[in-house]
């Protein structure tokens, strides 16, 4: 998955082990469902994002706060938080 097919993913997961229950629906995954790679996903979500923006959140980097914002200041991404 990429971006936000991940969450999408993730959720299709869910519904199926809600709707055949966990077993059976651990079970299909497994004969369904070969590799799941997440590529860009928002696994943390967007509140890190806007946090990250905002006052620089380093992720438990070993770098301060300023650092980060200037970092994701270049990223070309960063301007649509």
């Amino acid at each position: 998955g990429h971006s936000m097919g991940n969450p999408i993913f993730r959720y299709f997961e869910a519904w199926i082990k809600y709707t055949m229950g966990m077993n059976a629906g651990l079970e299909w995954l497994a004969n369904n469902i070969n590799t799941f790679i997440a590529v860009g996903a928002p696994h943390l979500g967007a509140q890190f994002a806007v946090q990250a923006a905002i006052s620089g959140l380093t992720f438990g980097l070993p770098i301060t706060e300023f650092d980060a914002r200037e970092m994701g200041l270049g990223y070309s991404s960063y301007g649509m938080v």
